[in-house]
């Protein structure tokens, strides 16, 4: 067994925590950003749309980060214990964290151009 104070546990458990909220934040404020959306025929509300799509793109790229380093740490952790029967691969939530965010930095582009009156898209 493996013999760890509490106090490294106890830290382990509150980073993580804070990492797992992060996701339904993130998926909070895009489904915020996707009502303000229905309303892009105001030139304010077009605006306040980009700048909430912004910040969920920046949001929803450090979860992604996260995503992947916890699958990458913990693929590279398992595989030097030797003791242990365990694979880790790349799961879904990772891969569909990584389209949402795609999908995200897209929007912010089509959302730059509708606000911004470029390419005669008014």
């Amino acid at each position: 067994m493996i013999d760890l104070s509490d106090g490294i546990v106890n830290a382990v458990e509150v980073s993580l925590r804070v990492i797992l909220v992060l996701h339904p934040v993130a998926a909070g404020l895009t489904l915020i950003t996707f009502i303000t959306s229905l309303f892009l025929a105001s030139h304010a509300v077009s605006i306040l749309t980009l700048f909430l799509t912004v910040v969920a793109g920046l949001l929803g790229t450090v979860v992604f980060g996260i995503d992947l380093a916890l699958v990458i740490i913990a693929k590279n952790e398992i595989k030097n214990t030797g003791f242990l029967e365990f694979d880790v691969q790349f799961g879904n939530g990772v891969w569909m964290v990584l389209v949402s965010v795609i999908l995200i930095w897209v929007a912010v582009v089509l959302l730059s151009v509708r606000t911004c009156y470029c390419c005669g898209i008014r």
